[in-house]
């Protein structure tokens, strides 16, 4: 006999996984009787049995999820960590944090404490392919959910964001206003992200049928990699400039304010992320959003057993007044 989910309860009841889950837990004093004894007559009735409950009662398991960053300081993670908990306490889950600096055996030892604390789920953003392997060998697929990482094996767990219609939403911005010379500053390029940004931004100047440069310098995602790299900038010809993250555009935008350079008369830059402070820089960013709640619920829905285990989600450019540079000379 098929096991009763969340989902076909939340189909009978006519409400959302969500508020089955805050009912289910006692979370659900904000709404209406009506609902709450609707949601519980339907899970009486049908035989629903919580997986959550029943896995605790069998494990001695607390309802926590581990959540694995690589820096807590990027304002990115800071913001997808802040969500993921907002839509986890909701559900009746604590989430613990552990950051890693983006070191392999760091991510690896995160795995093993939290498998030792008996986390129902874990939430990692990984910055190495051992670290794959390691889940990978120890059969973990299910336990382990990848966050801002696409994986092609199809048995891992992953929520990430589409990094090649990223890439190619910034090509596309950058011709509109006739900019076909570009400096891209990208992250550590064995980065999956890093390489799916720019094959789709390669990808659009080069069905665009006019001719192009694209030079790339290594960054690490970093503030201060762009304040670094602003050196190497200066002394270039090329004045369009895609950064692979906020954090790198803001470096360079301390760069120019040190040397007293006008980023709106010399420069046209695109970031990536959308963080929260970019839109009040001077010029405010141009930048790509990444889309931070729905990745959250992605991933709580997954931790509910509820969500499909391979979710790509689509990306947005936010145009503002730092891509408005000089154009280039036709």
């Amino acid at each position: 006999m098929k096991r009763i989910t969340m989902k076909d309860l939340a189909k009978e009841a006519g409400v959302s996984v969500a508020t089955v889950s805050l009912v289910l837990n006692k979370k659900a004093s904000h709404l209406s009787q009506a609902t709450i004894d609707r949601v519980e007559r339907l899970a009486k009735e049908l035989g629903f049995v919580s997986n959550l409950h029943a896995k605790s009662l069998k494990t001695k398991q607390s309802q926590t999820i581990g959540l694995i960053l690589p820096d807590i300081t990027n304002a990115f993670f800071t913001q997808m960590a802040k969500r993921i908990e907002y839509h986890l306490t909701q559900a009746g889950y604590l989430l613990l944090l552990n950051h890693t600096d983006g070191v392999a055996i760091q991510e690896i030892m995160a795995i093993k404490r939290f498998k030792q604390l008996h986390v129902e789920k874990i939430v990692l953003v990984a910055s190495h392919v051992s670290t794959y392997h390691f889940v990978e060998e120890h059969r973990l697929n299910h336990f382990v959910i990848f966050l801002d990482r696409i994986i092609t094996k199809p048995a891992f767990c992953w929520v990430g964001s589409d990094d090649y219609q990223g890439g190619a939403l910034v090509a596309r911005a950058l011709i509109a206003h006739h900019h076909y010379h570009v400096l891209c500053v990208t992250g550590p390029s064995h980065f999956t992200n890093v390489q799916e940004r720019l094959a789709g931004f390669r990808e659009v100047y080069q069905q665009n049928n006019h001719p192009y440069d694209v030079v790339c310098l290594e960054g690490d995602f970093t503030v201060d990699a762009g304040d670094r790299l602003a050196k190497t900038i200066f002394k270039h010809p090329y004045k369009a400039i895609f950064f692979m993250n906020d954090l790198m555009a803001i470096g360079f935008y301390h760069a120019c304010m040190e040397a007293a350079i006008s980023i709106q008369e010399q420069y046209a830059i695109i970031g990536y992320d959308d963080i929260e402070f970019v839109r009040y820089l001077s010029p405010p960013l141009t930048t790509v959003r990444q889309p931070i709640d729905a990745m959250a619920r992605r991933v709580m829905h997954l931790i509910l057993d509820e969500g499909e285990m391979h979710e790509k989600l689509p990306v947005t450019l936010i145009s503002r007044k730092s891509l408005y540079a000089k154009r280039e000379e036709e």
